[in-house]
C-alpha cells in the first residue's frame, strides 16, 4: 500500500512541476503604458486599467 501512495505522490509532483515549467515558459505581456484592452493611459508596470478590461481581453484572447 505504501508503494502505491509513494508512486501516486511522485506522479503528482512530476505533473505539478511540468505545469509550473510550462507556465514559466509563457511570455508575459510587457507593460507599455496603455491598457491592452481599451488603450487608456495607465500607470507604470500595469497592463490593464481595471479588472473588467482584463477579463474582456482574456475572453477575446484566450491563452494570453
Amino acid at each position: 500500500m505504501a508503494d502505491e501512495i509513494d508512486r501516486a505522490s511522485e506522479i503528482e509532483t512530476a505533473e505539478r512541476d511540468a505545469r509550473v515549467a510550462a507556465a514559466r515558459g509563457r511570455p508575459s505581456m510587457p507593460a507599455v503604458g496603455a491598457c491592452y484592452n481599451c488603450g487608456e493611459e495607465i500607470g507604470r508596470g500595469l497592463v490593464f486599467c481595471d479588472i473588467d478590461c482584463r477579463d474582456d481581453f482574456q475572453k477575446r484572447n484566450p491563452g494570453q
